[in-house]
Order: structure tokens, then sequence, then C-alpha cells
């Protein structure tokens, strides 16, 4: 009877165990909720690392399978500056680019130059590296932040070193001036920069000064009864058109600069007439105050090479009159700024005919402005006549 008891208490301590366990695993498994899928935004352009050649590049943003309310969550900043306002969408894609329209007038901005409008028909980047961040926030998870960055390059350091074949003329001096040779060392930024409007045109802008000299000792010499003369000169211009692409970095551009320069004037031989020696007097053994235009082409050959030939005119003024010539110069500002606006609205519309708009209205000027100073150097407000110098001149120009 023992035995029988023993038996039993053992089964049901069995039992006690064998059911709870049994009990447990026919209860079913929870499953865990699905998380959202984030949202698949991405930098299309400029691609993170690129080097740009233009100061108007487009920044093209993609956000894919979002609702309306979370595209308006976008933000973007450029270099720490918020853009997002200046995006435009088309469907899942958003666009911006520097325009001028965005623009505050005179608004310095941490990517522009400044002033931003300076140098193309519309606002522009500065040169080195800029840095882009565009996110989202979807209700149903975190903000999701793409990053990249790009580098835009249009500016190098240039030296040129440039001859020419100049002829001078003076009214009132009747003796023939011996031919002179002109040699000019130049040094100063170039800047070739690609229209984003159309990525074949290009905006062109050459900023130097220079030394030379048109002399009479870097030529043949003088025959007998021939004035030799000497002009030695300190310079400051700039160069500035629309240009082509003609290759990757290859190009072809028109264009027209102006100058102005201190020149130190000799004639060291005669024989004159009284009137010659009048003629001569403001200029001989003094310096001088001087303006020049030139118009030209140049040519890109490639990265570090560029050619350029031209025709340039200079104007060596007998006496700096203050107001007349700031009058006069306001002039030819005012007429060339007019031109500069008519080429930057062709730009806009038609960018392949700016290049020979802006050199024709340019030089047209420039060329007019400067034939009324041969007789009156502050024209339209008198003066002198001024000492000439005008002749085809080329150049050889190394960039780095």
């Amino acid at each position: 009877m023992t035995t029988s008891r023993r038996i039993a208490r053992g089964l049901v301590a069995i039992g006690c165990l064998v059911v709870p366990a049994s009990a447990t695993q026919a209860q079913p498994a929870t499953a865990a909720p699905t998380p959202a899928p984030a949202p698949a935004i991405r930098v299309e352009s400029p691609t993170d690392g690129s080097v740009l050649s233009t100061r108007q590049p487009r920044i093209r943003v993609c956000v894919a399978g979002v609702d309306e309310a979370t595209r308006s969550t976008f933000t973007a900043s450029l270099d720490g500056e918020t853009i997002s306002r200046g995006f435009t969408w088309s469907e899942d894609c958003a666009q911006w680019s520097p325009h001028g329209d965005w623009l505050g007038l005179g608004k310095r901005h941490a990517w522009s130059d400044p002033p931003y409008d300076e140098d193309g028909w519309l606002a522009g980047m500065r040169d080195g590296t800029h840095h882009f961040v565009a996110s989202v926030s979807p209700s149903t998870g975190e903000e999701v932040i793409v990053r990249t960055h790009f580098r835009v390059e249009t500016e190098q350091h240039a030296v040129s070193l440039g001859i020419g074949f100049p002829k001078m003329s003076l009214e009132g001096f009747d003796g023939p001036f011996a031919s002179t040779n002109l040699l000019e060392v130049r040094f100063g930024p170039q800047r070739v920069s690609t229209i984003a409007k159309d990525a074949g045109v290009l905006r062109y802008t050459d900023k130097a000064i220079s030394i030379g000299g048109a002399s009479t000792r870097l030529a043949d010499g003088g025959d007998p009864g021939e004035t030799e003369t000497s002009l030695w000169r300190f310079m400051a211009g700039r160069r500035q058109g629309y240009g082509y692409r003609t290759g990757d970095v290859a190009f072809i551009a028109p264009y027209q600069g102006n100058s102005a320069f201190f020149a130190d004037f000799d004639a060291y031989e005669g024989p004159y007439t009284p009137a010659d020696q009048l003629a001569l007097a403001p200029f001989n053994g003094h310096t001088r105050v001087g303006t020049g235009f030139e118009g030209g082409i140049a040519f890109g050959i490639n990265r570090s090479i560029t050619l350029d030939a031209g025709f340039e005119e200079t104007a060596v003024y007998p006496h700096w009159v203050f107001w007349p010539a700031l009058g006069s110069g306001a002039i030819h500002g005012i007429a060339l700024s007019l031109a500069d606006g008519v080429s930057r609205q062709v730009a806009r519309v038609s960018p392949r005919a700016a290049p020979i708009v802006s050199f024709v209205l340019r030089n047209t000027i420039s060329y007019v402005i400067f034939h009324q100073r041969r007789s009156e150097v502050n024209w339209p407000f008198g003066g002198g006549p001024g000492l000439i110098y005008e002749g085809f001149k080329v150049s050889f120009t190394f960039t780095y």
C-alpha cells in the first residue's frame, strides 16, 4: 500500500511540471511593428567632390516617395546660409541657381563674390570650396540629411608678355616721328567662367597691372629728320567680354579693355620747328597721366596658355585737370555700363549672341570717344590734344 501511494505522488508531481510547460508553448508569438522606410533624398548635381568651371552652377536635389506634407519640410543651406526658398520644384526634384532675382540689391552672401554681380550677367559664386546640406523631416521618422561639397574654379593668376607696333601722332606736330615698338609685361588674375544658361558660352575677365615701354630704341632706330621718342608707362587695366567654349578648357573670347597709366615721355632727337617744340613741350621730360582702350580676341589653348591679339589706342594727357577729366571719364563709363546692360539682357535671352554684341558695342563706344581725345583729351569738356599711340599688339599669357 505504501508503495502505491509513493507512485501516485510521483505521477502528480510530474504532471505539475509538464502541464505549465505545455500551456506556455501553446501561446502564439506577437510580431514586432515594421518601421516606416526613410525618404530617399539625394543630391543629383553637383556630385560630391566635383570641380566646376561656372560661377552659376545648378544644384539639383531629388526626394522620392514622399507626400506633400513631407516635401514642405524640405530645407537647404549653402555655406551655412539658408537657400530653401530659392528652389523650384518639378515632380520629385528641386533646382536652385544663384539668380539675380533671388538676391537683395547689393547684399553680400556667404557664397558670393563682393559685389555679386561684378563679373557676370547673373549672380555668381566665389571661387573655392562650397558646402551644401539638404534635409526633410517625415512625420513617421527622424530627419533625413544629405551633404555634398564641390569647388568652383574659374580664376587663375596670369603672367603675360606682349609686343606691339604703335604709331604716334600729335595735333600741332608737323615733323615725322620715328617708328616705335612696344614691350610690355602684365600680371594679374584671369577669370573664365561658363554661363549656366548655355554651357558653350563663357564670361572672360582679365585684370592686370603692367610695366612697358614704346620706344624707338626697341625698333630699328629713326631715319635722319625723324624725332626719336621713348614712353615708359606703369598701367592698370581690365579686359572683359563673352566668349565661346571650343573644347573642355579651350575657348575664344572677343574682349574690350580699358586702362589708366602714368607715363614718362622723352623726345631725344630732332630737329623740330618752333611749332613742333611748342607742341611737344607739355610732354617732353615730364611724367603724365594717360588712358587707353584695347579690343581684341583671346584664344585659350589649354589651362595654362592663352594667346591674344588686338588693337590698342592710348592718349597721354598734356595736363591733368581733375573735374574735366572726371566728367569725361564718367561719360565713357556710363556709356560702357549701358552697353553692358544690353549685353546682359542678350545673354539672358540668346547667350550665343552676347559675345558679338558686347564686343561691337563696347569697342565702338571706346573708339569714338578716343577719336575725340586726339584733339580734346577731356572731351566733351575741352582740354588740349593728346599724344596718341595706336597700333596692333599680341600677347602670350601663362596662367597658373
